[in-house]
């Protein structure tokens, strides 16, 4: 027989001809196929991570509003729990870790936005803001206390010296969160006495010692922002002032009636400012 260049043994015919049979069980492939493969592999690309704490003190406060120390302080506290497990060569240390997390607790933006400026990809600011979100969780008891990390003679002690006021363990502090108008039939109980919807939110100090300010968020147990005090239950308490649904809407009337801003507080023992607001938001929607 002539022979046509294949060969049944060996070299370049047994690729081609164990391609050229789909019941092979291991798919082979051409030295050809491989060459081009090695051709346009994609290189992996490192990129340059610099310690954060390489920058200057004042680029530190700037960048993560903490200190050089109060940064060492997290890292050697959050260490065990933030801490890569690979070995990986390239893995983010835990200094970049918490320094990613600060970033995005102090700006807040986008995390696009924070690994462009760590030079990390966004799945890596996640999971490190993840880790350090829950590695803080195991210190809410150590740090969030009442009243402070004195005892409550010494605080009282210290607040007596600043006013004469005795037995005052801490002061408390409340604002208004705007927030959207809630659907339901309870949207009016939001509208706080400045025509807005709002929640009322509570802070607490219990430490102004020596110029320290410690402040907590009263839901320190991990209440929800809406299980937070709705306006309409401070309306029970004279000191708060906020409009009701029917005030409201005797403002309205009189408003169709014809009367000013200034001539209907005056009647309902509202500010001009108040009556403008309600109005406003009435004609608004």
């Amino acid at each position: 027989m002539r022979d046509h260049g294949y060969k049944s043994e060996g070299g370049f015919g047994k690729s081609v001809a164990a391609m050229s049979c789909p019941f092979v069980r291991e798919q082979p492939i051409a030295e050809g196929a491989r060459l081009i493969r090695r051709v346009f592999r994609i290189q992996r690309i490192l990129r340059d991570r610099q310690d954060p704490l390489a920058q200057c003190d004042s680029v530190l406060i700037e960048r993560y509003r903490f200190s050089r120390e109060g940064i060492i302080y997290l890292i050697n506290l959050l260490d065990p729990y933030v801490k890569s497990s690979t070995r990986c060569s390239r893995a983010l240390t835990t200094a970049q870790t918490v320094c990613i997390a600060l970033r995005f607790f102090t700006s807040g933006t986008f995390l696009y936005t924070v690994g462009d400026a760590e030079n990390i990809g966004k799945s890596a600011v996640c999971r490190s803001i993840r880790k350090v979100y829950l590695a803080l969780k195991h210190f809410l008891g150590v740090f969030v206390v009442f009243p402070s990390h004195l005892r409550p003679q010494v605080v009282k002690q210290g607040f007596f010296s600043i006013a004469g006021f005795p037995n005052v363990i801490g002061t408390i502090d409340c604002t208004h969160i705007a927030i959207k108008a809630p659907p339901g039939p309870n949207e009016g109980d939001f509208v706080s006495r400045k025509g807005v919807h709002s929640i009322n939110v509570q802070v607490s100090n219990t430490n102004i010692l020596d110029g320290k300010s410690e402040e907590t968020p009263a839901d320190k147990d991990g209440v929800s922002m809406s299980q937070l005090t709705p306006v309409h239950t401070l309306n029970q308490s004279d000191s708060t002032k906020e409009l009701s649904k029917d005030t409201r809407d005797k403002i309205v009337d009189l408003h169709k009636a014809g009367m000013g801003y200034r001539t209907i507080g005056k009647q309902l023992g509202e500010k001009a400012t108040t009556v403008g607001a309600i109005i406003r938001k009435w004609k608004k929607f």
